[in-house]
């Protein structure tokens, strides 16, 4: 599925699921309520209208600091701020469009616009979070936002939550932080009982260099206890076991070459394979993660601020980058076990490399 048909499926889920508030009547008002709560609450009413004055000053000095100087950060902010306090759609609106213009990589403000539209029943929320997306394709964060979003507040078809999964995975999966995104995939198909593509996500899980990989690594290693050989093995690890499984057929005469094996003792020894090549993916990721952790331990920012980096952290990060350059293709390009990997803009990331590279 295309992005365009994801937010065409996306905005009319939205649509289906809006709610609109309750209707209340508002009751008549007594004639013989006590005289002391009418001037209770214009008192009440006096002091709400001094506050709504004061926050329009703020928001008319907050925009008359942005207009003369866009690159405020501070006044956009506070303007931001204001608006929500505010909590008018339309104000929410003129604040955060404008600011996220200028500052598309805040996607913690994408998030906040998004559910804002939502809290007022408007059908605007999963456009905002596609236009946060198109702008900061790399942010961990807001993937996991959008899609616990979607999964929360609409009731999509099990195919659609997959599809997003995975155009978010084709972006950030390779992300050393990535693993609220991978974690999330595998509770969303264990909760719908979709074991089989579930151990198929944790052989990909296996292959990518993520911070906690020792602690995802025994957490599968539970889980694939739980499961049989069919929804473990790979279509190649099951065409084995059938074979192996045709050469010996129930019954068949016992020899000093062939000793007998039941298809239950047959099963239970590709099973303890198939676990034997999980870990082995396992220990050669891992050596990759340790690799990674002599930069990411130095990096203490992983989003964007308009503050610069301090000079250790600029330098980490352009070390780290020379290693990455050095090294010919990841896993988010092409693997021995899993073949090519098309970047999501379609071209490998290692176009033009050396022709060691079994991506040139």
């Amino acid at each position: 599925m295309d992005d365009d048909s994801a937010l065409r499926e996306l905005s009319s889920f939205a649509q289906q699921s809006t709610t609109q508030p309750p209707r209340t009547e508002t009751p008549p008002v007594s004639s013989s309520a006590p005289q002391s709560r009418s001037e209770g609450g214009d008192d009440s009413k006096s002091t709400q209208d001094e506050k709504s004055k004061t926050m329009q000053e703020q928001k008319e000095q907050a925009w008359d600091k942005v207009k003369k100087n866009p690159h405020d950060f501070n006044a956009w902010t506070q303007l931001t701020q204001l608006a929500e306090k505010e909590n008018n759609i339309s104000s929410i609106r003129e604040a955060f469009a404008p600011f996220l213009n200028s500052y598309p990589l805040c996607y913690v403000y994408w998030k906040k616009w998004a559910e804002a539209e939502h809290t007022h029943h408007t059908e605007q929320a999963i456009p905002v979070f596609e236009r946060g997306i198109a702008a900061i394709p790399n942010s961990v964060d807001l993937w996991v936002a959008y899609i616990t979003f979607v999964q929360e507040t609409l009731h999509m078809p099990d195919q659609n939550v997959v599809g997003l999964y995975e155009r978010a995975l084709a972006y950030i999966g390779n992300d050393f932080k990535a693993q609220k995104l991978w974690q999330g995939y595998v509770d969303f198909l264990t909760g719908k009982n979709m074991h089989r593509e579930c151990c198929m996500l944790w052989v990909r899980l296996l292959l990518t260099p993520l911070g906690p990989l020792k602690k995802m690594y025994d957490a599968f290693v539970a889980y694939a206890a739980t499961r049989p050989f069919s929804d473990l093995a790979t279509p190649q690890e099951t065409e084995e076991y059938q074979a192996a499984l045709t050469s010996h057929p129930e019954g068949e005469m016992e020899t000093d070459d062939q000793p007998k094996q039941s298809p239950e003792a047959l099963e239970a020894h590709h099973r303890g394979l198939v676990m034997k090549a999980r870990e082995a993916l396992y220990q050669k990721t891992a050596r990759e993660v340790a690799d990674r952790n002599a930069f990411e331990i130095k990096l203490k920012r992983h989003y964007f601020h308009v503050k610069p980096l301090d000079a250790p952290q600029l330098l980490t990060w352009h070390q780290y980058l020379d290693w990455e350059s050095r090294q010919c293709c990841h896993h988010g390009c092409c693997c021995a076990q899993l073949g090519p990997q098309p970047h999501p803009q379609g071209q490998c990331c290692c176009a033009g490399a050396s022709d060691q590279c079994p991506c040139a």
